[in-house]
């Protein structure tokens, strides 16, 4: 049974919290940003597009101050758990 958008929801903000508990809060970011969870093992089936804004939303990140990463970080998980 395919999940509702609520249960879909909620599994993203689940994620983005992992991503955040394991010190890598910059992959949560990258997943909501590009929709995909990007590592070695799923790369080619990834399209070109996917790993485009999977990187580019890495770049964000890694440009962004302490002060908005964790305002970035929030924001995500608060919004995903409405």
């Amino acid at each position: 049974m395919p999940m509702s958008d609520d249960e879909h929801c909620a599994m993203d903000g689940e994620l983005i919290e992992a991503m955040v508990s394991i010190g890598r809060p910059e992959f949560g970011y990258a997943y909501s940003r590009s929709g995909y969870l990007v590592s070695e093992d799923n790369l080619d089936l990834i399209p070109e597009k996917g790993l485009r804004d999977w990187d580019g939303a890495i770049r964000e990140w890694s440009e962004m101050s302490a002060a908005d990463r964790a305002t970035a970080i929030q924001g995500l998980v608060a919004r995903r758990r409405q």
